[in-house]
């Protein structure tokens, strides 16, 4: 889908980037290790990167995730890698509370303890549990995802 859409914003069909190893090393990120808002930003352009089909300077850390095309399941998968890679839980409407790159590392940069997971997060799920939840996912259509994500954020709303 990606590539259908580099293609018809660009006119022609882009490769994507070789990468030259796992992009958290390269930004120097490590689970548990506390990382500026520069290594976060890195990862995240290389991420985006890579999943459009694009180089990382032809992502600006100050523009919206949703003018790069990211849908609703992309966009709770980036954010899933995101929090495996920091080895801390993130809310998962992180994406839509912090639409950009540096939005959310700045926010990332603050605090990435493993103990600072946002108030109100539900209970640790099992590895077999998260990867079952995730299946469910999708196998969801994109306005299923937005209506759970508007429903999680009426919820927290209110508390």
């Amino acid at each position: 889908m990606v590539q259908v859409l580099n293609h018809s914003w660009n006119g022609k069909d882009v490769e994507p980037p070789s990468r030259m190893g796992d992009p958290a090393e390269a930004s120097g990120i490590s689970p548990g290790r506390s990382p500026d808002a520069e290594a976060i930003e890195t990862w995240l352009r290389a991420q985006l990167a890579d999943r459009l089909g694009l180089f990382p300077d032809d992502i600006d850390i100050d523009e919206d995730f949703a003018n790069y095309g990211l849908n609703s399941i992309e966009a709770v998968n980036l954010s899933g890698d995101l929090e495996n890679m920091l080895g801390r839980r993130l809310p998962p409407t992180l994406l839509w509370d912090y639409p950009t790159i540096g939005a959310i590392a700045d926010y990332l940069a603050e605090d990435t303890s493993p103990d600072a997971a946002a108030a109100g997060d539900g209970p640790s799920l099992s590895p077999e549990e998260a990867a079952r939840l995730l299946g469910e996912l999708d196998q969801m259509s994109d306005v299923e995802v937005d209506a759970l994500l508007n429903s999680m954020l009426s919820e927290e709303e209110r508390h």
